[in-house]
């Protein structure tokens, strides 16, 4: 099996989430494409639906005979009259103004024969019959192709739905999820890089004659593979997450906080120096076992460094400002 060192492995890191970002990418492109595709066929059908209710856009129907059985929809005050052709079979359903209404109510009482006189209206078709539909007009038969179906013979033509709910939507969110997600990890791919150099660089900065990252792994006097919290030579830092240093040899208060907030409760440990400056390190991990685990780092501070203070009380915290305070008096530090 490969083995990698820190570094190594945080490239790898690096590499999956710049994968997964343009993966995300990628995915998110089409979905958009898709909706404008979609969205732009939903409007052609929208318009040619909506138009035959124009003056501008009247259709000629080819009908035995119109229905002296209409009805009217007295909750919308919508008109609808039957078109009939062959053996008294619907054609159509046929929602017209009032002024189509009365020109069809006189067809109707003329019992004329539109065989012999096509009648050309302006109304908008609600259903029709596929069976029937070499009676329809050149228009229709194009509008209507491709959705009537023998297995589904009668069709509903609503204009709300197509208005109300563009079929290119939910591509359009699941495009712009998609290009949230590869931003959140193209990210984290940079920040990943950005972090693992930094570190190498404060490595090689402490230690100049330090090439070989392995021992980062394997000359460790102190490791928790819990928190992820490891100790080379002086040098503490975490491999969980973002790589963070902390010169033990410059440290001389260190204790843990956790910080609430509404996403959650998070976990640090804070190594201050005597300039009044401080290290910090984010854990990862419950309350519990963080706690759990930093009495054990305690007691390797405790027995490797005694000039560092472990824990938190309001005296230390008191008597570390005193100390920061006249150091500077002092001029020890700046």
């Amino acid at each position: 099996m490969e083995s990698l060192n820190l570094f190594q492995r945080k490239d790898r890191t690096r590499q999956r989430s710049m994968l997964i970002a343009l993966i995300l990418l990628a995915l998110s492109i089409v979905a958009i494409i898709a909706g404008v595709l979609f969205s732009r066929q939903a409007q052609r059908n929208y318009k040619a639906f909506s138009s035959a209710a124009k003056p501008k856009d009247q259709v000629l129907l080819k009908a035995d005979r119109i229905s002296d059985s209409f009805a009217e929809e007295t909750s919308n005050k919508k008109k609808y009259y039957y078109l009939l052709a062959g053996q008294g079979k619907d054609i159509s359903v046929v929602r017209v103004d009032s002024a189509t209404w009365n020109i069809l109510e006189d067809l109707v009482q003329r019992k004329v024969d539109l065989r012999d006189t096509p009648y050309t209206f302006a109304g908008t078709i609600e259903r029709s019959d596929y069976k029937l539909r070499p009676h329809l007009s050149d228009y229709w038969k194009r509008l209507m192709g491709n959705t009537l179906s023998p297995t589904n013979p009668v069709y509903s033509f609503q204009l709300n739905t197509l208005r109300q709910n563009p079929i290119g939507i939910p591509f359009y969110i699941g495009g712009g999820i998609g290009l949230i997600g590869a931003l959140v990890a193209l990210i984290i791919s940079l920040s990943t890089r950005r972090n693992a150099r930094k570190s190498r660089e404060k490595f090689q900065a402490y230690y100049p004659e330090l090439t070989d990252f392995e021992v980062l792994d394997r000359d460790l006097r102190y490791e928790d593979p819990i928190l992820g919290l490891r100790v080379y030579k002086d040098l503490a830092f975490t491999t969980k997450g973002s790589i963070q240093i902390a010169d033990l040899r410059d440290t001389i208060w260190v204790y843990l906080e956790f910080v609430t907030s509404r996403y959650g409760t998070r976990s640090y440990f804070y190594f201050h120096r005597p300039d009044g400056k401080r290290y910090t390190m984010n854990l990862q991990g419950r309350k519990k076992v963080v706690q759990a685990q930093a009495d054990h780092f305690y007691t390797f501070i405790q027995d490797n460094y005694p000039q560092i203070e472990v824990g938190y009380s309001r005296e230390q915290y008191k008597g570390y400002k005193e100390f920061v305070k006249e150091q500077k008096k002092s001029g020890t530090v700046s």
